[in-house]
């Protein structure tokens, strides 16, 4: 059963990094999981991908690159939330929207289960 109501995904750079790395369809994966979805952007997450995208060397910058032209190229929204520290900005949404985070960061699986 699909629920009636979108449930906010936000998303973590390394997650962003990982679609181009092991070319996988993050938006099928993720409705799979949860359903009908939105996902979010942390404005922290978009600063931090054009950092890797100018200051990255190799495969890294390659990857930040394509992964802002995909976020501009889909249209997610990107919310700022206030905070320059990507896993306090996505723990932040997370709250304030209720949402789940879609992120490989053990230590941040960790922080969100507290």
């Amino acid at each position: 059963m699909v629920p009636s109501r979108s449930r906010y995904v936000i998303i973590d750079t390394n997650m962003l990094l990982t679609l181009f790395e092991q070319t996988f369809d993050l938006e099928n994966e993720i409705a799979r999981t949860v359903g009908r979805y939105e996902i979010i952007i942390p404005k922290a997450v978009v600063q931090e991908l054009k950092v890797l995208s100018t200051a990255g060397k190799g495969a890294t910058k390659r990857w930040a690159k394509a992964a802002l032209t995909y976020i501009k190229k889909k249209g997610f929204r990107v919310e700022n939330e206030g905070n320059d520290r990507v896993d306090n900005s996505l723990i932040t949404l997370a709250k304030k929207l209720n949402g789940v985070v879609a992120t490989n960061d053990k230590e941040l699986k960790k922080r969100l289960r507290e």
